[in-house]
């Protein structure tokens, strides 16, 4: 789970909902929120796929987003639906557009080795931030295997038992564009960046009180690396009301704008702006740390 966040901040495949303080208004936004990334997934076909199910995706929610997410229930006009999910505190319906949903324990928690919170870990967990994960079923694997074999005889009924202690991989991303997580922000470019430390390939590079300080925590296939797509990495792709000096606004004042609305992972100068008009611009990556072309929506101030 630490490397899907990782690895989902490092290409900023994040939806920004804040999902521990919801209305019935914004908890039903979320259930679109999560309905519109999910139909960019499906609708993600590659030289490495020919599409996508959504019975293959896995969702899971922390317990206190789970039960935010019931109040989009309230806003039913069927007043039974509403009563039960108040009395029981579930969703009415455990899933979002088809995809089930699962109450994962771990998430928005730390877990934190040599306290209450991990006595049993042997490293420290952050998923803090992550109040939800989609993920492919292929997306990620943790290749394993058994460190030590030892055949006992119970005690109670004196047959024969095996127990084995498991030795894992680091987290791979085989298909990684095939998940997100929800946090309440967008990342930063500054998190973006310390995420990509943390990968196995740029991990090695680094001198040993920086590994100390970003631990290893995934890796990425071969035919994949850290390029962000900018529908990604720019969530909030109509700005609103933005500071323009003339007719059009300029580049700077398009990147500024774009930062303010939200994205705070865009790093400037990283992008090329054309067909700019009063109200929409188009925004094409330099090819080296951004990918694709997005358009942008905004008006004058």
């Amino acid at each position: 789970m630490q490397g899907i966040k990782d690895y989902c901040i490092a290409k900023s495949q994040v939806i920004p909902i804040n999902m521990l303080e919801m209305t019935e208004d914004t908890a039903k936004a979320a259930f679109y929120q999560i309905g519109d990334k999910m139909n960019e997934l499906l609708g993600n076909i590659t030289e490495t796929e020919i599409g996508t199910n959504v019975s293959d995706f896995i969702g899971a929610l922390g317990f206190t987003p789970m039960l935010q997410l019931t109040k989009a229930y309230l806003r039913l006009n069927y007043g039974q639906i509403a009563a039960d999910t108040v009395a029981s505190g579930q969703l009415y319906k455990q899933s979002v557009f088809g995809m089930f949903l699962y109450k994962h324990m771990f998430l928005n928690k730390d877990m934190v080795k040599d306290t209450k919170t991990g006595l049993h870990l042997e490293k420290t967990f952050d998923l803090k931030k992550v109040l939800g994960v989609f993920v492919h079923r292929n997306a990620f694997a943790q290749p394993n295997s058994f460190q030590k074999i030892v055949n006992l005889i119970d005690n109670n009924t004196l047959n024969q038992k095996t127990l084995g202690k498991a030795l894992y991989g680091i987290t791979t991303a085989i298909r990684g564009w095939l998940s997100f997580i929800i946090i309440e922000k967008m990342p930063t470019a500054d998190e973006i960046k310390e995420a990509q430390k943390r990968c196995w390939t740029n991990w090695i590079k680094l001198t040993p009180a920086e590994r100390e300080k970003s631990p290893v925590t995934f890796k990425i296939a071969d035919f994949d690396d850290f390029r962000i797509s900018l529908n990604d990495l720019i969530y909030f792709k109509n700005l609103g009301k933005i500071t323009m000096t003339g007719i059009t606004p300029t580049n700077d004042e398009l990147e500024t704008a774009i930062i303010n609305a939200g994205n705070r992972g865009y790093e400037k100068g990283k992008a090329t702006f054309s067909n700019i008009t009063s109200t929409s611009a188009t925004m094409t990556g330099n090819d080296k740390d951004y990918i694709e072309e997005i358009e942008l929506k905004f008006s004058k101030k």
